[in-house]
């Protein structure tokens, strides 16, 4: 069991040291992190669907810049569309899977935008 953790421990290592996959490890975090820090300072005047049309512009431009930027070819522009289409719907997964067990941890880093029907 032990040994399977050291197995994964050093692929996932030897992943990250790609150029293409750390590129997009990056861009997800840096996508992530600018929409979180954005959706503080939209103001709240706005209607929930202009908040999060604007929030997930954001993600995109972050996740298509940040992508590219480390990984300067076709394969980097197309890994950024990825990126950028999908940090938004990948955090929050991630915070449903974060509130089923930390649910005030999920409140501390989530500020949902989201239109309700």
């Amino acid at each position: 069991m032990i040994e399977d953790l050291f197995h994964l421990a050093d692929f996932i290592t030897l992943q990250l040291g790609k150029a293409p996959v750390l590129a997009v490890v990056c861009g997800f975090a840096m996508s992530w992190g600018l929409t979180q820090w954005f959706k503080f300072y939209i103001p709240q005047a706005w209607t929930p669907l202009s908040r999060q049309t604007a929030s997930r512009m954001v993600a995109m431009a972050s996740g298509v810049a940040t992508t590219y930027a480390l990984d300067v070819t076709t394969r980097g522009i197309v890994s950024g569309l990825l990126v950028g289409l999908w940090s938004p719907y990948s955090f929050r997964a991630a915070m449903v899977l974060i509130g089923y067990r930390w649910p005030e941890l999920r409140e501390a880093l989530s500020q949902d935008i989201e239109v309700k029907p």
